[in-house]
């Protein structure tokens, strides 16, 4: 339990190693949410954390992760509305000193000779995660300008030493202190680093997902024509030889589904290249192809085209079926048709290309299916959620009458979650028709 961690770690009889602390810490890191603020506040974790191991580099990454965690934890405590009487002035005091203990110690590790990667690659991760929640504290640790040169100087020094992990936390912090166009200029800088370019990608789909459509100077969206060029470029020349080629396909996929959308058709950057929507919807439907059996590719395909279709159906449906992107998903639908996640995700990217007619034919194909006939009901009630209208109004009762017929073939308590999820469609299209 989070006690007894704290127990553990805070008192001496188990403390007999830096690996132990440093385990003990990981472990309590993990389990942060399972306390209360007040016994955080009353057993003075930060203070504890601080003077006890932050000295210790064996223990300082885990160190740095729990001080991390606590800060957020208090915060989301502060903004509850349940705060069970804990001193809020406490809670704020402790957040505070939360963030100075990690940026000063950020500070010193990157000002050492040999500095420790996991440390400040911890720290800025944590730094970036309790701005996310905090406009205030986001400012106060920005304005940090020894903290912005840094980071730069972290990468250069230790770009070949870095994890995975370490080079998604510290692109992380390039992208918060300096901004996107630091970071777009380290990926022009490393043109050939598959690795890289999987963080990078990773990292900008966060930011895209935290923005939420935000199109503000500065964001991700504001620079969608530049970063769907880019992710399109990484697709054709970087995936198909890259070792973690298929990774890297599912991230640089996941952000062309945000910036695609926002690209206007016929919208050319560079005469070289082309259109630049209509580049970026080949591309996808060109990996279908370099991973024809990678289940994990397709999904973030169809997720992909959905989101792109939902951002300006108007726009943008005709260039997705001037490339026949229909015929390469029911491709995926026959390729995974025993694979759940994949066949749902396939149906919902055929309903919003194809409208309501496409899911009638395709549960008309797949009569005696479950799987096919639930991937069909999930995708009706997706597009109503999305706000796709029916071609008609005998359109509307068409789906609703197959429907019912599912309900009727499948009517045994195996199928369950085919019943309910028939119900769930039928409840959403009875308020579409309500509306219309």
């Amino acid at each position: 339990s989070a006690s007894g961690l704290l127990e553990a770690a805070f008192g001496n009889r188990l403390l007999q190693s830096p690996k132990q602390q440093a385990a003990l810490l990981q472990a309590f890191s993990r389990h942060v949410e399972e306390c209360d603020a007040e016994t955080l506040i009353k057993l003075d974790v930060v203070g504890n954390v601080s003077t006890t191991f932050l000295s210790n580099n064996v223990a300082a990454s885990a160190a740095i992760a729990v001080l991390g965690k606590v800060a957020e934890f208090l915060l989301q405590h502060a903004a509850s509305p349940f705060q069970n009487g804990v001193d809020g002035q406490a809670v704020q005091a402790a957040v505070e000193r939360s963030v100075d203990i990690i940026v000063h110690r950020l500070q010193t590790e990157i000002a050492a000779p040999k500095p420790d990667v996991f440390v400040y690659a911890e720290a800025l991760g944590a730094l970036r995660n309790v701005s996310r929640r905090s406009d205030q504290l986001a400012k106060r640790i920005s304005a940090c300008s020894t903290l912005a040169a840094a980071v730069d100087l972290a990468f250069e020094k230790d770009y070949w030493n870095l994890q995975f992990e370490s080079l998604w936390q510290l692109l992380g912090a390039v992208f918060f202190f300096s901004g996107l166009p630091r970071l777009q200029l380290m990926m022009d800088r490393y043109p050939e680093a598959p690795v890289f370019h999987e963080a990078a990608c990773g990292v900008l789909v966060d930011d895209a997902e935290h923005q939420d459509g935000s199109d503000l100077p500065g964001s991700i969206m504001h620079s969608a024509v530049s970063l769907a060029v880019y992710v399109t470029k990484v697709l054709r020349k970087l995936v198909p030889g890259a070792k973690n080629g298929q990774a890297l396909a599912v991230k640089a996929v996941e952000l062309h589904g945000h910036v695609l959308g926002a690209v206007p058709p016929g919208t050319v950057l560079c005469e070289q290249e082309g259109p630049v929507l209509e580049n970026g919807i080949v591309s996808l439907v060109e990996l279908l192809q370099l991973f024809p059996a990678s289940s994990k590719v397709a999904s973030a395909v169809c997720c992909a085209l959905v989101r792109i279709a939902a951002a300006n159906a108007t726009g943008i449906l005709p260039v997705l079926r001037a490339c026949k992107a229909g015929d390469t998903l029911l491709a995926v639908i026959e390729r995974f048709a025993e694979d759940e996640a994949v066949l749902g995700d396939a149906a919902v990217a055929l309903g919003a290309l194809g409208g309501a007619g496409a899911l009638l034919q395709f549960m008309s194909s797949a009569q005696h299916c479950p799987l096919a006939q639930l991937a069909a009901c999930t995708a009706v009630a997706e597009m109503c959620r999305m706000g796709l209208s029916f071609a008609s109004t005998e359109e509307c009762a068409a789906v609703g009458a197959a429907i019912r017929c599912v309900q009727t073939s499948f009517a045994t308590q195996e199928h369950w979650r085919l019943q309910a999820q028939a119900e769930l469609a039928l409840g959403l299209i009875g308020d579409h028709q309500r509306l219309i």
